[in-house]
């Protein structure tokens, strides 16, 4: 508060009891003058105050009434401005009448007032602002935010507050005196926050474990935590008398767990040990000491027959006895461990079905065999049915489902032949397997396979398969002709190929195949061979011309349908034609002359050919034809001819003299003409003229010629 502020407060009080002294009525002094009646008294007293000042001024509602009260200054204070403050007095006294004794406390209370308002004034003239400072206003009292320095006539701002009157402050609320303002902005103290610093942080953040009262940086933890920071752990039932406490927890005595170690640990690993059709035997794992074990049963779905027991605790396993076959139930096992039960472990356990009646193998096939039983008079889900040679170690299994039949049945395929098979049948309720039953039977041998006849003569077959897969002794082969001849032949177990002999030719043979063991035999396999035809036998080729060639031959002994010839030329050109199956010669005619033939002959039965013969055969070359002698001298004849059709190397000319005399000359094989020189004069001459191919001559064809006789 400054000095006008502090001096506005005694006036204030003075002058209420002034005006509470001027309410006093006096008794009337007859002595006292008429001027001494009334005595009126007028003071104005004008205080500035700043706006933040607590003073509050109110107008005096009655202050047009009487003449006297409180008024503010009509000037309206701009924001930040000064406000004055005007203090009228309107004082009446009256005298009371006859009396004069009140009058002079009145006017000594005057006295002292005029004093009063004196002084008042002198103060006035003495700290007037304008007096001090130029004039300005609301500056010596710097908003309440620093000290007024009359040496300079300004202002010095506390921390936080800045302005020529200290009204602007620099950081919100001060930084809460939590921090220090940097530029406008609070830099906060730790542990405190926020942008005023008014916050405050809590130890640890309360370790998770409470909520942080940020206006006091306190802790409120929560119920099972403590501490400053909520770190410590309150133990919780004080370990309810089963374990002890460190730092909040509870660390619990063997068998006990939870957090006030309230709780008995529950058994583990409770399972069916085996099952009959009227009792079961379950075990289950030591996890701790006990007192004991409770067990409790019942049939699923009757839980009013539930029936328990008490198992020493030296025991982990135990015989629940008086069942009924078939049937599923519900197991339970509790730890009992100073009068608290654990929480339980079930088990669903069932008793097995009762045993099948009978079973029997209905079927034994090459490779599967078929079952059947009689279906139990208890129910079942299914069956599992189990079966393995007695030589193999692997077994097979399958579930079959009960047949709403008195009798289920089942058919196992995939087996081996020739084996003997061991078959179970498990009856099974609710995954529980009753008493096994079980029978043998013995697969069939199989047959021999992809029988082939692969090579074939006219009197042999050889036959091959592939090994049948049984355990055997032997094969055994029939082979029947067509025409009712049947032979039967042994074949040893480690071979897969015959060969039939001394068959006939051009037959149809049925061959059947077959293993054996002992009296068992297999399924007979079979096929079928037709022997070849028998090939004609000695062809001849016995009359041969310039253009036919006759062939012979043996018959064949089988029954055909004809014999075919063929007959091809050295240049590829060939000829066929058909022979009746009861000739055995015939001539191939319009040949080409002095050409070589290769010749085929075979016999045919439907489709089926035999083996072909052969022989070869060449015409014979052509004779020369048109030989004439064209011109004739003294010692020279020509002759020519037509050429031959064959293919030749050449011709030959052979001219013999009517003495004797004989001469032979080639000519080209194209030469159709030649001159015969050097002869004799007037002597006749016989000339022969033939073709030849290597050592082969056609016939001969002559003519005759006489030399002329010289003129003299």
């Amino acid at each position: 508060m400054d000095f006008q502020s502090c001096f506005a407060f005694p006036i204030g009080i003075l002058l209420c009891c002034a005006l509470q002294a001027s309410a006093i009525q006096l008794p009337a002094s007859e002595n006292c003058t008429s001027n001494g009646q009334r005595i009126s008294f007028s003071h104005s007293y004008k205080i500035d105050l700043p706006t933040s000042s607590q003073i509050k001024v109110e107008t005096d509602p009655l202050q047009h009434e009487g003449n006297s009260g409180v008024q503010l200054d009509p000037g309206e204070a701009e924001e930040n401005e000064e406000q004055d403050i005007i203090f009228r007095h309107n004082i009446h006294v009256h005298a009371p009448k006859g009396s004069c004794e009140t009058l002079a406390h009145v006017k000594d209370l005057l006295e002292r007032l005029e004093k009063l308002e004196k002084e008042v004034a002198e103060l006035r003239e003495v700290c007037s602002p304008q007096k001090c400072c130029g004039g300005s206003q609301g500056v010596t009292h710097c908003s309440g935010h620093g000290m007024f320095l009359y040496e300079t006539c300004s202002c010095k701002c506390a921390e936080g507050w800045e302005g020529s009157d200290c009204s602007h402050p620099t950081c919100p609320n001060f930084c809460s005196g939590h921090g220090r303002c940097d530029g406008g902005r609070c830099i906060c103290d730790e542990p405190y926050f926020s942008e005023d610093c008014s916050q405050q942080l809590c130890p640890e953040n309360c370790s998770g474990n409470g909520i942080c009262d940020t206006a006091k940086g306190v802790c409120l933890c929560y119920e099972e935590f403590i501490g400053e920071d909520c770190s410590e752990k309150r133990c919780p039932g004080d370990c309810s008398g089963n374990g002890f406490c460190d730092t909040g927890e509870c660390y619990c005595h063997e068998g006990f767990f939870g957090p006030d170690c309230s709780q008995v640990l529950a058994p583990q690993n409770l399972q069916l040990l085996n099952a009959t059709e009227d009792s079961m035997a379950v075990g289950w794992d030591q996890v701790t000491d006990v007192d004991n074990y409770l067990i409790s049963y019942y049939p699923v779905g009757h839980e009013t027959q539930e029936k328990q027991v008490h198992v020493p605790k030296e025991q982990l396993s135990y015989e629940i006895t008086g069942l009924r076959p078939s049937t599923t139930y519900n197991v339970t096992l509790y730890h009992v461990k100073k009068g608290i039960t654990s929480e339980p472990m079930h088990l669903e356990a069932s008793t097995v079905p009762s045993a099948l009646s009978a079973i029997w193998v209905t079927e034994e096939m090459e490779y599967s065999l078929e079952v059947e039983w009689e279906n139990p008079p208890t129910d079942v889900d299914y069956y599992k049915l189990k079966f393995r040679s007695l030589v193999d170690v692997d077994e097979k299994q399958v579930m079959v489902p009960k047949s709403s039949d008195p009798k289920s049945r089942h058919i196992m395929t995939g087996l081996k032949p020739g084996m003997e098979y061991e078959v179970t049948v498990i009856p099974v309720k609710d995954d529980i397997e009753g008493k096994p039953s079980s029978v043998s039977g013995r697969t069939g041998i199989d047959s021999p396979t992809n029988v082939v006849t692969d090579r074939v003569t006219e009197d042999t077959a050889t036959v091959s398969w592939i090994k049948v897969q049984a355990p055997i002794d032997r094969y055994m082969v029939r082979y029947t002709s067509a025409d009712g001849d049947a032979k039967e032949t042994e074949v040893g177990s480690e071979n897969s190929i015959i060969t039939l002999l001394d068959l006939k030719p051009g037959m149809e043979y049925t061959i059947h195949i077959w293993a054996e063991k002992g009296p068992h035999r297999s399924k007979k396999a079979s096929t079928r061979a037709l022997t070849g035809i028998d090939s004609p036998t000695k062809l001849l080729t016995d009359q041969v011309t310039e253009n036919t060639i006759t062939v012979s031959w043996n018959k064949v002994q089988a029954l055909i349908d004809r014999y075919r010839v063929n007959y091809t030329l050295a240049d590829g050109d060939t000829e066929e034609r058909e022979v009746e199956k009861d000739k055995n010669v015939t001539t191939l005619a319009g040949l080409k002359p002095g050409m070589e033939y290769v010749i085929h002959i075979w016999a045919e039965k439907g489709e089926q050919q035999s083996k072909r013969a052969s022989t070869e055969a060449v015409t014979e070359i052509d004779s020369l034809s048109h030989l004439v002698t064209d011109q004739v001298t003294e010692d020279t004849v020509t002759i020519s001819w037509d050429r031959v059709l064959a293919l030749i190397d050449r011709y030959v000319v052979n001219y013999t003299s009517a003495d004797g005399d004989t001469e032979e000359i080639e000519v080209g094989k194209n030469m159709t003409a030649t001159t015969l020189v050097g002869l004799k004069p007037g002597t006749e001459y016989v000339i022969y003229l033939w073709a030849e191919k290597g050592v082969r001559q056609s016939k001969r064809t002559s003519t005759e010629a006489v030399t002329g006789i010289p003129e003299e």
